[in-house]
């Protein structure tokens, strides 16, 4: 079945340098250097362990288990989608950047390359002629009020109907199989899962939830998992630290990929997307406020959330009352 079989990461580059086999950034050497063109010709269709175990009797089979087990260990070899930020790590080779990773750790550095970034649509007003719309137009205040919150207040309990109305937003019109927010096909392949705060959220204990949007109800996933700071990055740390409860989208491959292909992937991206956007708001107007991370070490607490197979991480917003909340 394809459940089983193996296929080559296309994001890894392999080459053989006289008797050195280089993939990525690992080295073998010895009698696998030889045969390992013949496995990756292989790998790219996709095999069955046994299959490949059986087709090389030049070869110890012990060494070939454990040089294929090491593939799959390091993702060279893998048998579900990709995650998220294997599919764009290369892209940084196409930007043709003059900044280093060192540069973005200054924030007035930081500050400067976001003004530079935000004002870059004014080159167009010497090249395009320009049609003003009407500024005396009155939105919503709920729009207005929204920032993100990077720190917290820690005595405030977000109350049990606050979160219920939050969460409300992302369920389903059982009668009409609806939602308040479009998906692809109608599919909703993203999934949200709740981390609670011991003592931050009214009528909640502690622990991991799942968001049942047919039930309009939190399922129980772990409540005996403790997720702490050392799963985000330094800059993040406050901001986990102080947060009521965080929310994690994930998306479920095997819900629309069968349909749309790849593309799947890249409508859930879009789903997300559409649906952290949905999730600042209707906080807005409970009155919580949010703070969308970017980047996180998920791999650490990942097996807390016992996901499916095509099931990946892609995002987290810390959510609470900030301090100057009323």
């Amino acid at each position: 079945m394809l459940q089983n079989k193996y296929f080559w990461n296309r994001f890894v580059d392999w080459m053989i340098d006289e008797d050195t086999l280089r993939i990525g950034k690992y080295t073998y050497k010895g009698k696998i250097v030889d045969i390992f063109p013949e496995i990756y010709k292989k790998a790219r269709y996709g095999f069955e362990l046994e299959e490949i175990y059986n087709s090389f009797e030049d070869i110890n089979s012990r060494s070939l288990k454990l040089f294929i087990n090491d593939l799959i260990k390091k993702g060279i070899l893998r048998n579900r989608i990709s995650r998220i930020h294997e599919l764009f790590e290369k892209e940084f080779e196409f930007i043709n950047s003059k900044y280093s990773r060192e540069f973005f750790f200054k924030r007035e550095n930081v500050e400067r390359f976001r003004r530079d970034r935000l004002n870059r649509h004014m080159r167009y007003d010497t090249k395009y002629d320009r049609v003003n719309l009407f500024r005396n137009i009155d939105l919503p205040k709920m729009l207005y009020r929204r920032r993100s919150v990077r720190c917290f207040d820690q005595d405030k309990i977000i109350e049990f109907e606050k979160i219920s109305g939050i969460f409300k937003a992302f369920s389903q019109d059982i009668v009409n199989k609806r939602y308040l927010y479009p998906s692809a096909g109608g599919l909703y392949p993203i999934n949200l899962y709740i981390y609670i705060k011991e003592g931050r959220v009214e009528n909640m204990e502690e622990g991991l939830y799942l968001y049942n949007p047919n039930e309009d109800a939190f399922n129980v996933v772990n409540q005996h998992c403790k997720i702490d700071k050392e799963s985000q990055y330094f800059t993040n740390k406050n901001i986990f630290e102080t947060s009521a409860f965080t929310v994690y989208f994930t998306y479920d491959g095997d819900v629309n990929i069968p349909k749309y292909g790849g593309d799947g992937y890249y409508f859930g991206i879009l789903d997300c997307g559409i649906m952290i956007g949905l999730l600042n708001f209707i906080a807005e107007y409970f009155g919580v406020s949010s703070c969308s991370i970017g980047e996180m070490d998920f791999d650490k607490i990942e097996h807390y959330f016992e996901l499916n197979k095509n099931e990946v991480y892609l995002h987290s917003v810390e959510m609470g009352y900030s301090k100057d909340q009323m």
